[in-house]
């Protein structure tokens, strides 16, 4: 048995089909088989991935044409709308993108620059909403760039028409929300847009390889990704790391020095506002944050990092604390902590996404159970003084 997208077999109706059908040779095939919900599709493979070729591995193998990644601020903030199950509210996002004209006349600027013929593009452009992707075909038809939408409520001919138009350059730009994130092969498309935040590593690959088919005639796919003021939860790095293949701190300093370690054709640029906004999220994602559950009987207290490591020992320890010369200092908080223990609003900003800490002097004995040392902490505080500033 072969089934292509097998990273839904985590799904029941698939763990359904194959226990049904037993079969004595299984080959999945996949271009994502991480899941956003972290499930694994490998216990159908007793763990193992038989053959695996990453998207860097792919360009580079001449598999898929490269890519001119442009990440351009659009001027919108985020930052105030809600965060629930790991993302915005999509409804929320439309409140924010529906008639924002200056953010439509920003993108049609930003295509003018970087798309050589914008009037000869094939672009695909991913929306948050039914109502956000017709008001943005509205306004490029309005503007001289023909576009349709096209979303999960669209007709299978009005669909396959749409596609077949763009293919044959009727019309500019195709509009769509919840559909064309996989099994759509329109190997044309020399352009893509995104619109809205997207906080999945996984679909942020499966949106960017509809343009990544190779075809004659293209020789490299332009990405424009559209990057407003986020939430301090948002995380820009995993998309880098997706594309990269690189670990987390690497690509912080990927960001910082422009990306220089790309397959051949290949590049990034982000302007430097985005820059700016990407580097922060990286930082502010790289360090622990620590929040403190209430103190138990014995006087000490749970200190939990925003990484999911816990440490169990007394409450931190403040600046008036460093005079035990060479002895542990907490998690580094002594060098910045307020003196006396009270507690200093302005160390942690909550729209950072860093709690607000309340520092009390904790005994020696205790402070050594944390077992960091001196530098150690020195440097988590220089680190989590970058975090939250």
């Amino acid at each position: 048995m072969i089934i292509d997208e097998f990273h839904h077999a985590a799904a029941p109706t698939y763990r359904r089909l194959l226990e049904h059908f037993k079969p004595a040779l299984l080959v999945g095939l996949t271009a994502t088989p991480e899941r956003a919900d972290g499930e694994s599709v490998l216990e159908w493979f007793d763990g193992r991935m038989a053959a695996e070729v990453r998207l860097w591995e792919a360009i580079d193998e001449g598999a898929l044409v490269p890519f001119q990644y442009f990440g351009i601020a659009d001027d919108v903030s985020l930052a105030a709308l809600q965060w629930k199950r790991g993302g915005y509210l999509s409804a929320d996002l439309e409140s924010v993108y529906m008639g924002n004209d200056a953010r439509v006349m920003k993108i049609l600027h930003a295509m003018n620059e970087r798309v050589t013929e914008p009037s000869a593009m094939r672009a695909l452009g991913f929306c948050v909403s039914i109502e956000h992707a017709r008001y943005m075909a509205r306004m490029f038809s309005n503007l001289g760039l023909p576009a349709v939408a096209v979303t999960g409520q669209t007709e299978s001919a009005e669909r396959d028409a749409a596609l077949r138009d763009l293919r044959a350059g009727d019309i500019n730009v195709v509009f769509a929300v919840d559909i064309f994130n996989e099994g759509v092969d329109v190997p044309e498309v020399d352009t893509v847009l995104f619109l809205r935040p997207t906080e999945s590593a996984t679909l942020f690959l499966q949106q960017l390889g509809r343009g990544l088919r190779r075809t004659e005639g293209r020789a490299v796919l332009t990405v424009l990704d559209f990057i407003g003021r986020q939430r301090a939860e948002f995380r820009f790095d995993r998309r880098f790391q997706a594309i990269t293949g690189r670990g987390r701190s690497q690509t912080q300093r990927d960001i910082e020095q422009g990306f220089p370690f790309l397959p051949s054709g290949c590049h990034i640029t982000l302007d430097p506002v985005a820059r700016s906004t990407s580097l922060r999220a990286s930082v502010r994602h790289s360090v622990p944050v620590w929040a403190a559950l209430p103190k138990n009987s014995s006087g000490s207290a749970t200190w939990v990092s925003r990484r999911s490591s816990l440490l169990r020992g007394p409450t931190l320890p403040t600046s008036t604390d460093r005079a035990d010369r060479g002895q542990a200092c907490g998690v580094g908080l002594g060098s910045i902590g307020p003196p006396k223990g009270r507690p200093n609003p302005s160390l942690c900003r909550p729209s950072a996404g860093c709690c607000t800490l309340r520092t009390t002097s904790g005994s020696r004995r205790g402070r050594r159970s944390f077992g960091i040392s001196r530098q150690t902490s020195l440097t988590l505080t220089r680190a989590l003084w970058r975090c939250c500033t």
